[in-house]
């Protein structure tokens, strides 16, 4: 039985462009420590193997702070670490790993087809290849099958499970054929369950720490048990940065404010606003809003109201459709029912028009 960290995507020194020279320094620094919470963690729960499916560098050259860190941090955990270079950090003549000293406990896959090498202590067989540039072409799990013997046989891959992508591509039925016990995943940001394909399990672990809105989903890592024909990892949360997308329609919505979920630390939200209103001032809310949040964006998409029974002499479906509506109206008497039937000759317009209701 062998306890195995499944991580990838940690995309160190980040640009941030959207935020201020000042919180990306921050946010790249917090990237730093990231990386020395699973170390952490590792040396906690005595894991065997740290897995880094691709990516651990966003660009090159890193900083000599990332570096230092990254060093310090490897050095001072009794796993080993395995590292595939992926489509952002390729094993190129001025890729850090080639020119950084990595301590012993560190294994860099470096060919661009799939290589071995073993960890006796845990009964590991560990498998995985190396991007030569930004992109890793060609079927790669094509014919592999990993040896039947008494070890666990892991995959690496910095992937896109697809027939036709230029990043490493493989199909559930290469990963059914291949014969490991497990095939860890990067690239793709959003984790995955554990999943199945013939007798080997699979799955994307994520991306550890969201870095912009497109990232505003679950992030974290893969930790638990592996051994021949067993499979038992949970996903866990490293990170406290949190980003939210929220759209929230101003015509059903009294107060705004009152409908947020109340900011967390390192809260980072973008609002988007629609609906019909007269008048709205989105500074106004801005400023008193952006002292609870990280980073706040607000996109005012309303429209000022229209006129509803606008095109009711038109000899169209609109036409025809508000001309009987606007009869039931005039021959109702009770004041709810006229409310209903308003509100249904709006969303009827909106139908008609294709609008998102």
């Amino acid at each position: 039985m062998a306890k195995i960290i499944h991580t990838a995507d940690i995309h160190l020194d980040s640009t941030f462009t959207s935020l201020s020279p000042d919180v990306a320094k921050q946010r790249r620094a917090g990237q730093r420590t990231l990386v020395s919470k699973i170390i952490d963690i590792a040396n906690e729960e005595n894991v065997d193997a740290i897995i880094i499916a691709g990516d651990l560098f966003d660009s090159y050259p890193i900083y000599t702070e990332t570096a230092e860190s990254l060093l310090r941090d490897f050095s001072r955990t009794r796993a080993s670490v395995f590292i595939t270079p992926g489509n952002h950090d390729p094993y190129t003549f001025d890729s850090p790993y080639k020119t950084l000293n990595f301590p012993e406990n560190v294994y860099i896959f470096t060919e661009n087809t799939l290589t071995s090498t073993e960890l006796p202590s845990a009964k590991l067989r560990i498998f995985g290849a190396a991007y030569a540039s930004e992109n890793l072409e060609g079927r790669i799990l094509k014919d592999f099958k990993a040896p039947d013997d008494d070890f666990t046989n892991i995959v690496i891959l910095h992937s896109h499970l697809s027939c036709t992508e230029k990043y490493c591509p493989v199909s559930v039925d290469e990963i059914s054929g291949c014969g490991a016990d497990f095939v860890a995943l990067g690239h793709i940001h959003m984790p995955t369950e554990i999943r199945k394909a013939g007798r080997t399990c699979y799955a994307y672990c994520g991306i550890p720490e969201a870095r912009d809105f497109r990232e505003a989903h679950a992030t974290g890592f893969y930790i638990g048990e592996i051994h021949k024909g067993y499979v038992n990892l949970e996903h866990r949360t490293v990170s406290d940065i949190r980003y939210r997308d929220i759209t929230v329609d101003i015509e059903k919505t009294p107060d705004i404010k009152e409908s947020l979920p109340y900011p967390a630390s390192h809260e980072h939200l973008r609002l988007t606003l629609k609906g019909e209103c007269k008048e709205f001032d989105a500074q106004v809310l801005y400023r008193e809003l952006s002292s609870g949040y990280d980073e706040l964006i607000i996109l005012d998409e309303t429209i000022a109201p229209q006129d509803m029974w606008q095109g009711i002499g038109e000899e169209t479906l609109r036409g025809i459709f508000l001309r009987k509506m606007k009869e039931r109206l005039e021959s109702c008497e009770d004041e709810r029912e006229r409310q209903k039937i308003r509100l249904a000759t709006k969303l009827g317009i909106d139908a008609i028009e294709n609008r998102d209701i």
